[in-house]
């Protein structure tokens, strides 16, 4: 589960475990894949992004710069936007890391922003060994 990977890399490392997943023999729909994303919620882009850049600084003790490419920020909409983007890159699951003290007052806003998606389509009931066909 990778943190700091943009959606375009997240979606090419993925393809290559799940490529690494195959050659050992496993099937590849039943590996779950996930990534950690900082998100900062605000009024607008700006305001988010300092706020979060600045949580981040102070949460790992980096300069606030080393964070800006990293951190979803701007309004829920916003950035319920992005994080469809590491859906459609392939993430099962995201964890979603609040870059703020107060994290309900971002994490609410955000999944109510967020757009439901109808459930995956569930796995093929597995063949059972010694099954008749």
């Amino acid at each position: 589960m990778p943190l700091f990977v943009p959606p375009g890399a997240y979606a090419a490392a993925r393809t290559h475990l799940l490529d690494q997943v195959a050659s050992c023999g496993r099937d590849p729909a039943s590996f779950a894949s996930a990534v950690v994303v900082p998100v900062c919620t605000g009024t607008s882009t700006e305001v988010a992004r300092e706020a979060g850049t600045l949580w981040l600084s102070d949460l790992y003790d980096l300069p606030p710069k080393a964070f800006q490419r990293h951190l979803i920020a701007g309004t829920p909409e916003d950035c319920a936007g992005a994080l469809d983007v590491y859906r459609d890159a392939g993430a099962g699951h995201i964890v979603v890391m609040v870059a703020a003290d107060e994290t309900l007052d971002h994490f609410g806003p955000l999944t109510e922003a967020l757009t439901p998606r109808p459930a995956p389509t569930p796995l093929a009931e597995p063949a059972r060994l010694g099954a008749a066909p």
